[in-house]
């Protein structure tokens, strides 16, 4: 679809989709597609991504609650390809809220987003056990990371997050609150909080 602005909502609440495979052929190529907020939302039922690496989005610059309350998603790994792409994004808030079986955001390191919204990003993804993946967000935009990794509880140590520029951030309300398995929080050791 080379002229769809908007897929937002696109499989929202659909709980019983196992399977993206049959959107593997979908000829998604679009300079004209900002909007996928909550195309996958509440879809409970998928466990990988497998389908959608083919996509070529270079104009995204919207994923809000994107694949969040996908509790069973843990298989983010086609999400790596679609790196070259995602240097419009901006609006990430809540993108993978309740992603309660995530574990890691190595499928991201491809990405490097300009993002002004991250808020709620990795709330409540209860099994996630390392931010590496993203290390070449550019977050010099933000102002807000309120409630970013709350609740990432099996979080031991924020490595990935050493070079993210927080020099306009003004909220960090509950950023890690109950994070309880961390430990190692050396990587704000550089961190510019003077706003």
């Amino acid at each position: 679809f080379p002229r769809v602005t908007t897929a937002a909502y696109l499989f929202y609440n659909c709980s019983s989709l196992h399977n993206l495979a049959y959107v593997s052929n979908w000829f998604v190529d679009s300079i004209y597609l900002t909007n996928m907020s909550y195309a996958f939302a509440s879809c409970s039922g998928l466990q990988s991504l497998y389908g959608i690496s083919g996509w070529k989005l270079s104009s995204l610059s919207n994923i809000t609650y994107m694949f969040g309350n996908c509790i069973n998603l843990f298989d983010i790994s086609d999400l790596y390809a679609w790196g070259p792409y995602m240097t419009n994004l901006k609006n990430m808030g809540a993108a993978f809220y309740h992603c309660d079986s995530l574990t890691s955001t190595i499928s991201l390191q491809s990405w490097s987003p300009s993002i002004t919204a991250i808020d709620s990003t990795f709330y409540y993804c209860i099994r996630l056990t390392d931010l590496k993946g993203l290390r070449n967000f550019d977050t010099s935009n933000i102002t807000s990371m309120q409630y970013t990794f709350r609740r990432c509880e099996s979080l031991p140590s924020l490595d990935g997050l050493e070079s993210w520029d927080t020099s306009s951030v003004t909220i960090l309300e509950s950023t890690f609150e109950y994070c309880n398995s961390l430990t190692d929080i050396s990587a704000l050791y550089s961190w510019d909080v003077s706003s």
